[in-house]
């Protein structure tokens, strides 16, 4: 997994760049996303100079589908783990 963190990591860090963020600015993004995802979906509409509500909007809905699938999981895995399960059955 930790691998994975620094490839998408890097991988932000140059579209950042290449669109002109400064790297405080990028490392603002990444504190204060919980979803990569929101972080590549901001980039071009910083690019077309999109309102700030419109991006904020954007980043809270994407972290907002990632944190009910989260619950979805936590759910059939504590569910499994109450049936007696020792097994990753849903997913």
């Amino acid at each position: 997994m930790g691998i994975s963190f620094i490839v998408f990591g890097s991988i932000f860090g140059m579209m950042a760049i290449q669109i002109g963020l400064s790297p405080f600015e990028s490392l603002l993004m990444s504190i204060f996303s919980f979803a990569g995802s929101a972080q590549l979906s901001v980039l071009p509409m910083i690019v077309e100079n999109s309102s700030v509500y419109a991006m904020v909007l954007t980043t809270l809905l994407i972290n907002l589908f990632q944190l009910v699938f989260l619950q979805v999981w936590f759910f059939f895995h504590f569910l499994s783990v109450r049936a007696g399960y020792s097994g990753n059955h849903y997913i």
